[in-house]
């Protein structure tokens, strides 16, 4: 396995050493965030010249660590991977961001993790808080770094919903539809708001603009039926 890495990172760097020069962006520094510079990009997710780059920073610091991240966020409990502490787990994506600023499932990740452990192990959270930056950081450096990326307010939008701040998620997921009017995510996540708010209307209609788009999760639709207000 590690000769088989060692041939992909040697057909990768020199491609990845041009990219540096030809397509690395220069950024400013994010208030009270750090400056984006890196001495690996940063580079933009959304931008397809950059899969070599990303391919080779998510097999060494993204590929498990994403999925451990959200196993013990959404479940409470470990993988059979090793070796990987919350710290390990905060650091990698904290590489992961730096490389790709505006990188989707990175900053989701990174925000539920360390709202997890901010919730479930408060002195972890504490001591990793002191050398890593606060989802809000990574959130506000993605929108510095590209700032008409709708996947980035998508994220942010999804992630406010899930940890209760309901009138900042609105308004991160609007922002994302403004950008990208065809986003069954942010309409999804809209529905499933106003179903909490008990605005069926709004729901309704939020969920509709979903499923038009052969959006995948039955749970709004099914819901609104429930309730009896699902029109066909």
């Amino acid at each position: 396995m590690m000769n088989i890495k060692k041939i992909m990172v040697g057909t990768i760097v020199a491609s990845a050493a041009m990219l540096l020069i030809q397509d690395s962006i220069a950024v400013e520094s994010v208030s009270g965030c750090g400056s984006l510079n890196n001495h690996f990009g940063p580079f933009d997710y959304t931008d397809p010249r950059m899969n070599d780059n990303l391919r080779l920073v998510e097999v060494y610091h993204f590929d498990g660590v994403y999925e451990q991240a959200l196993l013990l966020t959404n479940e409470g409990r470990e993988s059979v991977l090793k070796g990987l502490t919350p710290r390990n787990i905060v650091a990698e994506l904290d590489y992961t961001l730096r490389a790709f600023p505006n990188h989707h499932h990175a900053l989701y990740a990174m925000s539920m993790f360390l709202y997890y452990l901010k919730q479930n192990a408060y002195h972890k959270y504490t001591e990793i808080m002191q050398k890593y930056r606060t989802s809000d950081c990574y959130y506000q450096r993605a929108v510095r770094f590209k700032s008409d990326d709708n996947g980035v307010y998508t994220s942010w939008g999804v992630y406010l919903y899930r940890t209760g701040e309901i009138e900042q998620a609105i308004d991160k997921l609007k922002k994302s539809i403004e950008l990208q009017p065809k986003n069954a995510d942010a309409y999804y996540t809209l529905g499933l708001i106003h179903l909490k708010k008990k605005d069926y209307i709004k729901a309704e209609q939020y969920a509709k603009k979903a499923y038009s788009q052969n959006y995948p999760l039955p749970y709004l639709r099914d819901k609104l039926k429930e309730l009896g207000v699902w029109k066909n």
